[in-house]
């Protein structure tokens, strides 16, 4: 019978996860100018949002396209 664990084991299951991890990581990233435009500070960006400080500099060192 499958449990639980063997799922999450699973190649499939863990693609899915990590796919899921990097799409939700991507719209974070995407959410920083928004989030610099109301006049927040880099330092409280990475924490609201759990990212690396230097990460938040770099995408708002990046210019608009």
């Amino acid at each position: 019978m499958l449990k639980i664990h063997d799922i999450r084991e699973s190649r499939v299951y863990q693609e899915a996860m990590q796919e899921g991890v990097e799409k939700e990581r991507a719209r974070l990233i995407r959410s920083i100018p928004k989030w610099a435009a109301l006049k927040i500070t880099p330092a409280q960006i990475a924490e609201n949002l759990d990212l690396d400080l230097d990460l938040v500099l770099r995408e708002l060192a990046k210019k608009p396209s």
